[in-house]
């Protein structure tokens, strides 16, 4: 599957409460997602007709980077790119298939932060380990991983179980579920990036006063083509209803707008 990524790395300077020799190491706030362009943040863009307010605070408070290259054009390489530095000529991943994990002897940006005094998290989409594999995230790295282990699992918005660092996290009111590939779903179902987002920024919020440092990573699927919304998302203030009187755009065109705003 072919897919553009986009990440946004936003870092904030821990406060320091003492003069010190050594500089404060940086909280670091990694978001990466699926089939997104600089074209669609207003950030990068000024034109877009894509609303992107919390990204452009990111970007106005973090770092912008303005030249950057996808280690591949599809999902599990690029994401093995991205988290072990490893051009694919020299990377283990190099296909999609969801069978392939990174190996033990491969090193992640996790790792190496872990390694340096941080606290790791990461949320959404892995792609590179299924539990029990050498690849899985709790053993490449993360402190602690809520999301997705497989790429094909990361398809659906509305999965009946997430994994939290290698235990299965249930989502009974998804149970036996399977959402259209475009359009509103009742509110009734949870978004699993809901529960992502949730941890991610609980998280970030634990340990943002701490002495330690962190490293979340946010890897969400969305705006990957699969677009699916609860129905409150069109209703007053969510992120569809900027975009539903739109004449020129469909269904997908307004949902996959609403995810990246």
């Amino acid at each position: 599957m072919m897919v553009r990524s986009a990440c946004v790395l936003a870092v904030t300077l821990l406060a320091a409460g003492a003069a010190s020799a050594q500089p404060a190491k940086p909280n670091i706030v990694h978001i990466m997602v699926d089939d997104a362009a600089l074209g669609d943040f207003t950030s990068f863009w000024a034109d877009s007709p894509v609303h992107t307010p919390n990204l452009d605070a990111l970007a106005q408070e973090g770092m912008r980077f303005t030249q950057a290259y996808c280690g591949a054009a599809n999902c599990a390489p690029s994401r093995s790119a991205l988290m072990t530095g490893s051009h694919l000529g020299h990377a283990y991943m190099r296909v999609n298939s969801g069978s392939v994990a990174i190996r033990d002897a491969d090193v992640t940006i996790a790792e190496v932060l872990r390694a340096a005094g941080y606290a790791t998290g990461g949320y959404g989409k892995w792609g590179l380990g299924a539990p029990g594999s050498p690849g899985a995230p709790e053993l490449q790295g993360f402190d602690e991983f809520v999301g997705y282990y497989d790429q094909v699992h990361a398809h659906s918005h509305f999965p009946d179980r997430l994994y939290d660092t290698g235990q299965t996290l249930l989502i009974p009111q998804n149970t036996g579920f399977h959402e259209p590939e475009t359009g509103l779903v009742s509110d009734a179902r949870v978004h699993a990036h809901s529960i992502i987002f949730d941890r991610m920024k609980a998280f970030v919020q634990s340990n943002s006063e701490s002495e330690t440092p962190c490293y979340a990573w946010g890897a969400w699927t969305p705006p990957h083509r699969k677009s699916t919304l609860n129905q409150s998302a069109a209703g007053p203030g969510g992120v569809y209803e900027p975009y539903a009187d739109n004449p020129g755009w469909d269904d997908f065109d307004k949902i996959q707008a609403g995810f990246v705003t």
